[in-house]
């Protein structure tokens, strides 16, 4: 007869509870399997939100960095003067007229800033910045959908700290906006790639009809887009998607040809249309050459890379991204008027594929290690060092220097120092685009205080006069504007007889400034010929120290304010 304890263990050790217990093994087994997937995959979550995190406030940081420090230049302050007439200042609206080249998106969303601000020149770039970093963020979740979190890593890196990007986004420009909503087309793109949905690409269609709305010239992503579908046969597209989508698009864009009507400014429209048509170069063909630096060398060298592979996989958006960038770049070259801000639509294809084109090395030299035995922490330190390099040194030390220089720098000084106003050195300019003026604010806030609130003033070339009317709230006549209606902006007057205007006192303050006189320097002369004939007062100065050829520094004047009388 057994006892109780032999029949406790003959029980425990059947064949129901030998099956049990490796039931609860495996069970346990999984359930720490999954765990620790669970916790890596936490880890590796958080560690990507992380680094997110910090590149899109060290983004912000060279954004915000001495962002005020110099005063706007000659398309910041028209913009920004339009914002200030939709805001309902009467003193701007009677100096800038709200319907000019472009629509009006940008300057809504700056008019609503005015109306809690007031007028200013810091908000309206604060509103650039936030879409400089909201395109740094859509890069880096456009690269983590095509080509997981080091790509997207990668692209936010090289979108926050490439001069390109950080010099635009720093300015009341409308090519950074029109650039984020590009970027946000190509999101819902790629997320249309990854899982077709009707409700994806719809709100691709209203992105892009939202950057048309913030620029005109972002209708170029429309043939782009044509070709991607044409050209990705993987991709699926139905005629009802598509039939959908270009009536969402052209209702998006609907709203510009809207306030022309209400507003009255069909004509006006018609007449910047035509203009457009018929500008002359103001640029060589080699313009963008020089544009190309600005962006990194080496990360466009990495692009090239990246192309390269593109085209060999052509798989999802490397179609796209290559018709975009073949579009963008065929049309502005072929376009006689060249602008310093115009590619940076650009930034994020390009970004994309410079961070395609560096893990693909990584990748590529990981492998090669493990074929040729060599030490993989050696590879893998080597590409840390290329892609330290390649961020800090060229990308960073680029958008220091960005922060740290204007585009001209001036040195306001006062009316009595000795200046040789006699014949102005026309030498001194920029190229308009890469940045502020500090001689807006000294300017404008010496006009303002120190002239009568009817006073007229004459500059060589329209951007000064567009700085002298936002700061001084003064009018300005350009000499420069052409009588040719179908050679002029049409919102600028043009001054048909100056020498009556001086005469009759119309006008009471010429304004020379280099930059102006750089580009146009008959009119520079001619100007200055009105000075000396009506004996001109230096009334103000502003002077900037260059060293010469021969070792000594002379003061070049940049701006000088010469009082007429008759």
């Amino acid at each position: 007869m057994r006892r109780p304890d032999d029949q406790r263990v003959a029980i425990t050790s059947g064949p129901f509870w030998t099956d049990l217990r490796a039931a609860l093994r495996r069970h346990y087994g999984l359930t720490k399997v999954l765990e620790a997937a669970a916790g890596r995959l936490l880890r590796r979550r958080a560690t990507f939100l992380a680094t997110a995190g910090i590149l899109l406030v060290l983004a912000a940081a060279v954004r915000l960095v001495n962002l005020d420090r110099f005063g706007f230049n000659s398309d910041e302050a028209v913009y920004a003067g339009q914002a200030a007439a939709l805001a309902g200042h009467q003193d701007y609206a009677q100096l800038f007229g709200v319907f000019r080249a472009h629509p009006l998106l940008v300057h809504f969303l700056v008019s609503l800033v005015y109306r809690i601000t007031g007028v200013n020149d810091v908000a309206p770039r604060l509103v650039s910045v936030a879409f400089g970093i909201g395109m740094v963020a859509v890069g880096g979740a456009i690269g983590t959908v095509m080509r997981g979190r080091r790509v997207g890593l990668l692209a936010m890196l090289f979108i926050a700290v490439s001069a390109y990007p950080v010099m635009v986004s720093r300015q009341l420009l409308l090519d950074g906006p029109m650039a984020f909503f590009f970027a946000l087309t190509l999101l819902f793109l790629a997320l249309y790639v990854r899982q077709p949905r009707s409700l994806t690409l719809y709100a691709a269609a209203c992105s892009a009809g939202l950057a048309f709305l913030a620029k005109e010239s972002a209708i170029l992503m429309v043939p782009a887009v044509l070709a991607f579908f044409l050209l990705a046969r993987d991709v699926p597209l139905s005629l009802r998607d598509f039939g959908i989508s270009a009536c969402v698009y052209l209702a998006t864009i609907a709203a510009f040809p809207i306030s022309l009507l209400v507003g009255g400014g069909t004509r006006v429209a018609q007449e910047f249309f035509v203009w457009q048509l018929l500008r002359r170069p103001n640029h060589d063909p080699t313009f963008y050459l020089t544009v190309i630096p600005s962006i990194g060398i080496p990360v466009v060298a990495l692009a090239v890379v990246g192309l390269v592979i593109a085209l060999r996989r052509r798989r999802g958006l490397d179609a796209l991204i290559v018709c975009l960038t073949v579009v963008v770049v065929a049309f502005f070259e072929l376009w006689p008027v060249k602008g310093f801000q115009y590619l940076v639509p650009l930034v994020t294809p390009v970004a994309l594929l410079a961070a395609d084109g560096m893990v693909s090395i990584t990748d590529f030299l990981v492998g090669a290690s493990r074929r040729e035995r060599l030490p993989r922490r050696l590879v893998i330190a080597s590409a840390c060092l290329v892609l330290v390099a390649t961020s800090c040194i060229a990308l960073g030390v680029g958008s220091i220097a960005v922060i740290a220089t204007p585009a001209a720098a001036i040195a306001a000084t006062d009316s009595d120092q000795t200046v040789d106003s006699s014949t102005p050195s026309a030498g001194y300019g920029f190229t308009a685009g890469t940045g502020g003026l500090e001689a807006s604010r000294p300017v404008g806030d010496w006009i303002r205080q120190n002239t009568l609130s009817d006073s007229q003033f004459l500059t060589i070339g329209p951007s000064l006069a567009n700085i002298i009317q936002f700061y001084g709230k003064r009018r300005a006549l350009a000499l420069s504007v052409s009588p040719n209606p179908l050679h002029r902006n049409p919102t600028y007057q043009p001054v048909f007889n100056a020498d009556l205007m001086v005469r009759t006192n119309t006008l009471q303050y010429l304004v020379y400034d280099s930059y102006s006189a750089a580009r146009t320097p008959f009119f520079a002369q001619r100007l200055m010929s009105f000075v000396h004939k009506y004996n001109g007062i230096l009334v103000y100065a502003d002077v900037q120290p260059v060293l010469q050829a021969n070792g000594s520094t002379a003061n070049v004047p940049v701006v000088l304010i010469y009082e007429v009388h008759t």
